[in-house]
């Protein structure tokens, strides 16, 4: 599931496309692990969403999935952020608890502060609602510590632990002569 640029122009419709083309492979290949990259890693959770017990696990790399915004920034920021993913982490609804019908009932707020090193994070303002569905698949968040995901891929595990999709990241660092960084991402007891 990796995407190459340039990125799509209709992103809804996108998603709408993937749902129901991801689901209906998964019905007739049986429950997978999806795989995702960059951009990519929006399928796997659009497919945990939409049919989580047709997805075994969600290993993504680089997740840019980033919370009501996209890596694809602008001028107007030092570190570029452009609004993108209205309804938290994709362009189209997916099943909160408590349900919404409009991402206008998603409350936000900005933590921490923009550096060229570190991106603020937009979560939602507590008490946060959480994402039932996709809480249903295990997610593995595989960031390379030279990678310039490491500027905002955390506030990808910070919505997820909000959501209470996975419980508290765990880390694994190496020094840099052996493996990169390593999030495991447990699923949350339900």
């Amino acid at each position: 599931m990796a995407t190459f640029l340039p990125l799509p122009t209709n992103l809804p419709g996108t998603e709408r496309v993937m749902r129901a083309s991801g689901c209906a492979l998964l019905r007739r290949i049986r429950p997978s692990f999806l795989i995702g990259h960059s951009f990519g890693a929006l399928f796997p959770i659009l497919l945990s969403d939409e049919c989580p017990d047709l997805v075994a696990g969600n290993d993504n790399l680089e997740p840019a999935t980033i919370p009501f915004q996209s890596y694809t920034g602008n001028a107007t920021s030092v570190v570029g952020r452009t609004p993108n993913r209205v309804w938290g982490l994709t362009n189209t609804p997916i099943t909160y608890q408590p349900p919404i019908s409009s991402p206008d009932e998603l409350k936000t707020i900005s933590v921490g502060e923009d550096t060229p090193g570190l991106r603020s994070c937009i979560l939602q303002m507590e008490p946060a609602r959480q994402l039932p569905r996709i809480a249903q698949v295990p997610y593995v968040a595989i960031t390379g510590e030279a990678s310039p995901h490491t500027t905002y891929d955390h506030c990808v595990v910070n919505y997820l632990e909000q959501a209470q999709v996975i419980q508290a990241a765990q880390t694994l660092k190496q020094s840099r002569t052996q493996s990169p960084r390593l999030e495991i991402l447990q699923p949350s007891s339900q």
